[in-house]
């Protein structure tokens, strides 16, 4: 209500500030007239009673209570309750399954305890998302994934990727990463086939999967699952539209599959093989090689380019000063470590490197330096 407005002058409340009123305002009793405003008090006690005045403080109660009910309905609204989210329970990665698929089944990671997922950039495999308490609704529920990289992700930077789970088919071309729902998800299942561009960088990857409701924004109606699998993903040979493709597929096998070979030591003119054994399908070849690359000059977009990888791995094998793999000797003085000729196979090597706190194995020349980056 208006004060000073026509309808003002009749209403029998508090807010009236006529003077010549039967009814004094607040300001006016502060003014004075101390017996005046009492004598009227009372005679508006006596003329009214003690309920009119509980019924105007109900009425004002009333007001309060509505107006806090419409914003906890209008909160409640933009915000759904936490319980609607489907949230999810755990993440499965068909290790096995994948790779077979991936060309990456011999390594020990893939057959260990507590196995983790090897594959190979420039293809799609197998995830599945097993949901807590509901089934999954793809009207209902909005899924994305969030594939980090390096510990400062960045999608412009090509370290984190973000794909929404929408659609029964790939959309996206071969250098983004995509994913489509297949065939067989059922209940609180959701079976996943992933692609993984052929530029990815090489090393360990994370999965986080925020589950929300479709329509709503607000972080109050999220869930966030953090996955703490560590996913190796490497090179792939087997791939025409990636850097490392090798067409030949003997060649593949010797150079890619085949654990054990030669190196060469001595002159140009007279070379010597030796035996090696390569042993890069051992469980702590992929550790130490993510590793000595995050020692290395290299940015984790770098690590897509498998020139920059190489020579990354070339300077750290043989880099003491720096945390890398091997101290060099030439000198033929080897009583505080191992004679370089003695060597036979690149395991022993790294295994000594990582149970020995990532110090600098003694001692390595040129054909055991190459023997290791090989592997």
């Amino acid at each position: 209500m208006v004060a000073g407005s026509s309808d003002d002058s009749s209403y029998p409340g508090p807010f009236r500030c006529n003077k010549g009123s039967q009814y004094y305002c607040r300001n006016y009793h502060r003014q004075g007239s101390g017996k005046q405003a009492t004598s009227h008090g009372s005679d508006l006690n006596s003329r009214r009673g003690n309920s009119y005045f509980n019924w105007i403080s109900s009425l004002r109660s009333k007001q309060v209570n509505d107006f806090k009910q419409k914003r906890s309905d209008e909160q409640s609204e933009e915000q759904p309750s936490s319980h609607l989210v489907n949230k999810l329970d755990r993440v499965h990665w068909y290790i096995e399954g994948n790779a077979r698929n991936h060309n990456t089944i011999k390594y020990d990671f893939v057959h260990k305890k507590n196995p983790k997922p090897v594959l190979r950039r420039g293809q799609e495999f197998y995830l599945a998302l097993r949901f807590r308490d509901k089934d999954f609704d793809i009207k209902r529920d909005k899924i994305v994934m969030y594939f980090r990289f390096g510990s400062r992700p960045s999608v412009n930077k090509g370290t984190m990727a973000v794909i929404g789970v929408y659609n029964d088919e790939f959309t996206m071309s071969k250098n983004d990463w995509d994913v489509r729902i297949d065939s067989g998800s059922i209940g609180k299942d959701l079976m996943l086939q992933v692609f993984i561009p052929p530029s990815a960088p090489v090393g360990i990857w994370r999965l986080d999967v925020v589950s929300s409701l479709h329509g709503h924004h607000s972080h109050n109606a999220m869930h966030l699952y953090e996955d703490e699998t560590d996913v190796f993903i490497l090179f792939n040979p087997w791939c025409s539209d990636d850097l490392v493709f090798m067409e030949n597929n003997d060649k593949r096998e010797e150079y890619v599959l085949n654990d054990h070979g030669k190196v060469f030591m001595g002159s140009y003119r007279c070379p010597q093989g030796r035996p090696w054994a390569f042993d890069q399908f051992e469980s702590m070849v992929l550790p130490v090689a993510a590793y000595i690359l995050e020692l290395a000059d290299i940015t984790d977009t770098e690590r897509g380019n498998p020139v920059h990888v190489v020579r990354a791995l070339s300077a750290m094998v043989h880099n003491p000063y720096k945390g890398g793999i091997m101290e060099g000797r030439w000198d033929g003085k080897y009583k505080d470590g191992y004679a370089p000729y003695k060597w036979t196979g690149s395991a022993r090597i790294l295994e000594e490197y990582s149970s020995n706190g990532y110090r600098p194995v003694k001692y390595g020349q040129c054909w055991v330096f190459s023997a290791i980056v090989t592997t």
